[in-house]
């Protein structure tokens, strides 16, 4: 009932046909779809895997059978706050996607907005820093969030943004201290899908060394070191 490479196909660097290339595909495919709904049954699992795809036709015998296409239902891995991606380092750009993703029982709304299909990552911070996140670069309306907490319905929010200025990607920035796991949320705005990009870097407002930051980012920096300075004279006088 499926259709997968057969007729001299080249891949990991191999050149084979026939079912010696047809049958590890299709296993494949059946094992993700385990993964990704394990409580299904059998032919649950095949109805998942032929109901989709573009169809293709045997002109040999005049069958027409679908081709697979997994990204026509298989989540992404980290759909699930459980399941979040860990980052590292102080600053870096993560290509993402929530294609199929999907909302959890008792997850917030990002940023006060309507979501749908969330997918989560999570960072740790190994010093008292800075942080910037942002999603330019997404090719969907974005919704962003920073939390904490270990249960998506218990979540202690840190900071949030919807619309970055005039943009449908979003930005944010908080303190982040030393040792503390943050909970981060991207979510397509009203169940938006697509590839995403996510950015982050982190500053020590208090140091001498400045990295590169996003043109918001050094906004945020600005405004800060003048309040300081404000307080300074305020004080002072």
């Amino acid at each position: 009932t499926l259709l997968a490479p057969g007729a001299m196909i080249t891949t990991a660097g191999m050149t084979m046909g026939g079912t010696s290339q047809a049958s590890p595909h299709v296993a494949g495919a059946v094992a993700l779809v385990a993964q990704a709904y394990p409580a299904d049954s059998p032919d649950l699992r095949l109805s998942r895997l032929s109901g989709y795809g573009v169809p293709v036709l045997d002109t040999r015998n005049g069958i027409s059978k679908p081709r697979l296409d997994l990204t026509a239902f298989i989540p992404p891995l980290n759909d699930s706050f459980a399941s979040a991606t860990p980052i590292s380092n102080s600053s870096g750009t993560q290509s993402l996607t929530n294609l199929n993703a999907s909302g959890e029982s008792g997850e917030p709304d990002h940023a006060g907005a309507t979501g749908g299909a969330s997918i989560w990552l999570e960072w740790t911070a190994t010093e008292t820093t800075h942080v910037f996140i942002d999603t330019q670069g997404s090719s969907i309306d974005t919704l962003l969030a920073v939390y904490q907490g270990d249960d998506v319905t218990t979540l202690a929010w840190v900071a949030s943004n919807d619309d970055m200025e005039t943009a449908t990607t979003s930005a944010l920035d908080f303190y982040a201290t030393a040792g503390t796991t943050y909970r981060i949320a991207i979510d397509g705005k009203n169940g938006a899908q697509g590839s995403i990009t996510l950015n982050w870097s982190s500053v020590q407002d208090h140091g001498a060394d400045i990295p590169f930051l996003p043109w918001w980012g050094y906004m945020a920096l600005a405004g800060w070191l003048m309040r300081v300075r404000r307080r300074a004279v305020t004080q002072s006088s």
